[in-house]
Formats: structure tokens, C-alpha cells, sequence
């Protein structure tokens, strides 16, 4: 869109998917007649808040990015191949954006089902605020449990479960991973580890159907979000 910074979304598509007792990669596993990580690109292809897109494949396996290839995306910046972790694939992805990209879009290429109205939500939650993630409010009763056993139950009231897309100015995610790998810490989202850096970042509010494909009952779920849109159509 005109006059608006070069947003650039990472895909990342290099998980390996061991809950999904699969030897496909959970992201070339098919719903509605294309791979998972076909839709995720889909939903920041068809954008008009992101100008590129960077997919972050697993090292020793081609076929997420034939997957991807496959459809001739137009916005595709590059395809790169991830790390060992989570935030080693987020690096690399930085390291391939376009010099014109300020602001980034980190998506995990496990969430197909994404709708254009979140990533508009949070690309102008970030643009206003610096940093943003959409989030959803914890409903069930949370205990914690060791060994097999009830500990104590955690007050909900306040706790919200972060998703992706989550958008930060690229300096600054760029900066922050550059010091946790220096530091040797892990974080377990991008979130995470920009609040560590000292920056703030904004909440939006999130969306039920946006699912993680984790296990084999997750496909059937994201079958039904994107088969009521009319995907494949």
C-alpha cells in the first residue's frame, strides 16, 4: 500500500514436527489440497501490508521449498535454510530480508489459518507502537503440575496465550537477537526476547482460528477453519 514502510513477513517452515508422529514435515502435510506452509505464505501474499516475504526452510529437507516454489509466489524475497533452533531460523531470515524492509512480520509457517484481518491488526499495532503481537486471553483453569502431581493453581487473570504474526521494527529484533546470541540465551518467541532488550511491545487482540498445527487432530481443525472459508475453491 502507498505510503506505507517496507513491511517484510519471515516464514518459518523449519520446525520439525515430532508431536505429528509423521515423517512428513508438519508444514508439507496437506490440508484443503496444499501444504500448510503454502497457506501461511498465502495469507502475506495476499497483503496488502507486506512487501516481501522470507521462508525459512529446514536445513537437509527441499521439500518445503519446493512446496513453496511450487506456486510462484510473488512477493518471495528469498528461500533460506533455518537452524538448529527457533531463533537461529529467525536469524538467518534476517540476515536474507531486502534493505528496504523496516518493519518484520515473524509467522510460524505451522499457523495456516491466519486471516488478512489479523495481519492488518497487528502491521498497525506495530507501526503506531514500535513492536506488536496479537494475543488471546487464557480460559481454562491453569495449574502447575510436577511429577504427576498438582503443585499449586496460577491465577489466571492476566495471562494471555501470544501467536504470530508478531511485528517488530527490524533494527530493533535484529539488534536484540544479535546480543542473545552473543549472551547464549534462548528465548522461546520474538516477543520474548525484545522485551528482554528493554522495548515495549503492544498486544492486539488475537484470533481463536489461528491454530498451530501440532498434532494430527490439528489438520482436521485447520480442514474445517479454511474449508468454511471457502479455500480451495
Amino acid at each position: 500500500m502507498d505510503g506505507l514502510p517496507h513491511v517484510s513477513a519471515i516464514i518459518l517452515a523449519g520446525g520439525s514436527g515430532k508431536r505429528m508422529q509423521s515423517s512428513t514435515p508438519k508444514q508439507i502435510l496437506e490440508v484443503c489440497g496444499r501444504p500448510v506452509v503454502v497457506w501461511a505464505v498465502r495469507a502475506f501474499e495476499e497483503s496488502p501490508y507486506i512487501q516481501s516475504i522470507v521462508v525459512v526452510c529446514p536445513p537437509d529437507d527441499q521439500r518445503v521449498e519446493a512446496a513453496v516454489r511450487k506456486e510462484s509466489f510473488s512477493k518471495i524475497h528469498r528461500v533460506v535454510p533455518g537452524g538448529p533452533e527457533r531463533q537461529d531460523s529467525v536469524r538467518s531470515g534476517l540476515q536474507a530480508l531486502p534493505e528496504s524492509c523496516t518493519f518484520v512480520a515473524v509467522h510460524d509457517g505451522a499457523r495456516p489459518a491466519v486471516a488478512a484481518s489479523l495481519i492488518e491488526r497487528t502491521v498497525k499495532a506495530a507501526l503506531c507502537h514500535g513492536n506488536a503481537i496479537p494475543a488471546l486471553p487464557v480460559t481454562d483453569t491453569v495449574k502447575a503440575i510436577e511429577d504427576g502431581f498438582v503443585l499449586r493453581t496460577i491465577d489466571r487473570t492476566g495471562l494471555w496465550r501470544a501467536q504470530t504474526p508478531q511485528v517488530f521494527r527490524r533494527n530493533v529484533l535484529a539488534s536484540a537477537h544479535e546480543r542473545a546470541a552473543r549472551e547464549g540465551i534462548c528465548f522461546t518467541d520474538d516477543a520474548a526476547l525484545v522485551e528482554w532488550s528493554g522495548e515495549r511491545v503492544a498486544a492486539v487482540e488475537g484470533q481463536w482460528e489461528n491454530i498451530k498445527i501440532t498434532t494430527p487432530v490439528d489438520l482436521v481443525i485447520a480442514e474445517a477453519i479454511l474449508s468454511k472459508r471457502g479455500a480451495g475453491r
